[in-house]
């Protein structure tokens, strides 16, 4: 089984950097052809939304087939072709405005030589592999640009060139299970978040939590300047200035780190951003994840005070800009995952619009309900446009005197019916703020219902010493 990260971000169509996020009301067209059109493309089965991929100091194949929009009364012959030619990567680097190095043909293997041919009168090809090896590469990102051509039919736009994005990790753990499931652990500000890598499951060694998020940095906004920016707090400033103390020690045991963005109560927030405070907000938060090495852009709308504090200029809120600043932010930063707590007046009715093309489902690769222990919104990812159930997680669970009991029905329901993600909120050192023995039980529960596995605890606390 290969190792595939469910990381980072959905490839995106290029686009001019400085045009306008453009937003399609009625949804995408784009691929709607004539009935007898027939179109040749690239199907990516291991990782449709072409996700980033990590590869550590084994070789990683994807499942591949060349397929066709309608069938065909003749043989379609299809070529396969790694192309990391300097203008395709510039191409790709200048759009998303990135400096990423192209994956050396050398490293890509493909099966049959990449020469694949569909039967008169079948749509797709048999599966085929195309695998990347690590050998002779360092550390960082890749992008592969993979040629699609064929001379029987023609190959639709979006796939005559299929960019593929590898972070290459090294001898890095993982903390991926065999489930697939994601358990999310968000730290507030005030607790050390080396906490959340001294709980593992008992058999496998495997860290419980697959993602830390620091929780969180403010968007805030200055009357004076009219500018949207970022603060972070004496917390928050102490964790990133000291990232070898208190982040890479969760990457090193294959623990990913992000970084939470809130509202501050300023009527200013995710919802209600101009097309220029997007861009300028994108840009600020592609720094601050590029400066620290953070792996997730974490977004919750809580405390934007819409009502209380408006804005002139700012007045109307609703899903519209949130998308588009998650789309911005992806678009710059396409190998860091992207994650929304299911908050807010401009979740209210999810993300229904595509940006530019993109279904939200491709540029944001994780949301999850936010009401502990209010189990009424298993339908969530449904409210996102082009998400799967696998990219949700309906049941978090918060400790502290007001997270209330965790359920294993619940627990079971997620792995059961194909949910992919579980979130865990306001974890201390083990025990601070539960009755003795309640984290090992809690926990446990999530071990065993996801994973198969009992939980352990190193028995190392960590206090605030910041």
């Amino acid at each position: 089984m290969t190792s595939l990260a469910i990381a980072a971000a959905g490839m995106l169509p290029l686009v001019s950097c400085t045009e306008a996020i453009e937003t399609d009301l009625a949804g995408d067209t784009s691929r709607l052809e004539n009935t007898m059109t027939v179109l040749g493309y690239c199907n990516v089965l291991d990782n449709p939304r072409l996700a980033a991929m990590e590869v550590r100091t084994e070789p990683v194949t994807i499942r591949l087939q060349a397929a066709l929009t309608n069938r065909h009364n003749a043989i379609v012959d299809f070529s396969f072709i790694p192309e990391p030619s300097d203008d395709l990567m510039d191409e790709y680097n200048s759009q998303h405005e990135t400096s990423f190095k192209a994956l050396p043909a050398e490293n890509v293997t493909l099966e049959d030589n990449g020469r694949i041919a569909i039967a008169p009168g079948d749509r797709v090809s048999y599966e085929f592999d195309m695998t990347v090896s690590p050998d002779g590469l360092d550390e960082g990102t890749y992008v592969l640009p993979l040629r699609v051509t064929t001379e029987s039919v023609k190959v639709s736009a979006a796939d005559t060139v299929k960019y593929f994005v590898f972070k290459m990790l090294g001898d890095r753990p993982s903390a991926a299970k065999e489930s697939g499931i994601v358990t999310i652990c968000y730290v507030e500000s005030g607790y050390n978040p080396l906490n959340a890598g001294e709980w593992t499951l008992a058999t496998s060694g495997k860290p419980l939590f697959d993602i830390v998020n620091l929780f969180a940095a403010d968007i805030k906004f200055n009357e004076e300047t009219g500018r949207v920016y970022i603060n972070f707090n004496s917390n928050i400033e102490a964790m990133l200035q000291n990232r070898d103390k208190y982040i890479r020690p969760l990457q090193e045991k294959g623990i990913k780190v992000g970084l939470t963005f809130l509202p501050n109560g300023d009527g200013v927030g995710q919802s209600n951003l101009t097309d220029a405070d997007i861009k300028t907000l994108a840009a600020e938060i592609k720094s601050i994840m590029e400066t620290y090495d953070l792996d997730v852009v974490d977004f919750d709308e809580e405390h934007a005070g819409y009502t209380e504090n408006p804005q002139p200029g700012f007045e109307d809120n609703g899903p519209l800009p949130y998308e588009k600043l998650c789309y911005e932010v992806k678009r710059l930063l396409p190998d860091r995952l992207l994650t929304v707590y299911y908050i807010g007046s401009g979740m209210t009715n999810g993300f229904p619009y595509d940006v530019n093309g993109v279904e939200p489902g491709d540029f944001i690769d994780y949301a999850y309900w936010s009401m502990y222990m209010s189990y009424d919104y298993s339908n969530g990812w449904s409210k996102i446009k082009g998400m799967e159930k696998s990219q949700y997680g309906p049941y978090p669970f918060a400790f502290g005197p007001d997270g209330g009991e965790m359920y294993e029905p619940n627990l079971k329901q997620v792995r059961d019916e194909g949910y992919g993600v579980q979130i865990v909120y306001n974890l201390d050192v083990k025990d601070g703020n539960e009755v003795k023995g309640s984290y090992e039980s809690k926990l446990g529960q999530i071990s065993r219902a996801l994973y198969d596995e009992e939980i352990r605890h190193s028995g190392i606390n960590h206090g605030v010493d910041w």
